[in-house]
């Protein structure tokens, strides 16, 4: 949040944390929706982003990013940023309000 003070970006898992989330706080965005946050899943036989087959599982890198998200909730709520995800398999902690078609933004 001191990022208008000195810019540090954080090399990680995700475009989202190292790029995307600074440059939202930068412009001071508190309302955030996510669309096409994606990790490579298979979650009820229905795979995620742009792998379509039924064997697709589950990486080590891919579940840390998913157990990390638990953190982003907190910090959003601490720091009274709102953040939607538009996607009904993104496995991100299911805390995260969850819009299910574009329709509804």
């Amino acid at each position: 949040l001191d990022i208008d003070k000195k810019l540090v970006l954080y090399w990680g898992k995700s475009i989202l944390y190292s790029t995307a989330l600074p440059f939202i706080l930068h412009l001071g965005i508190k309302e955030i929706i996510t669309m096409g946050w994606d990790f490579k899943i298979n979650k009820a036989n229905r795979s995620g982003h742009f792998y379509d087959k039924a064997d697709d599982v589950v990486v080590s890198d891919e579940e840390e990013m998913i157990n990390s998200t638990s953190n982003l909730y907190d910090w959003c709520l601490k720091n009274n940023i709102k953040i939607k995800i538009l996607s009904d398999i993104n496995p991100a902690d299911e805390r995260f309000n969850r819009v299910n078609s574009i329709k509804e933004i």
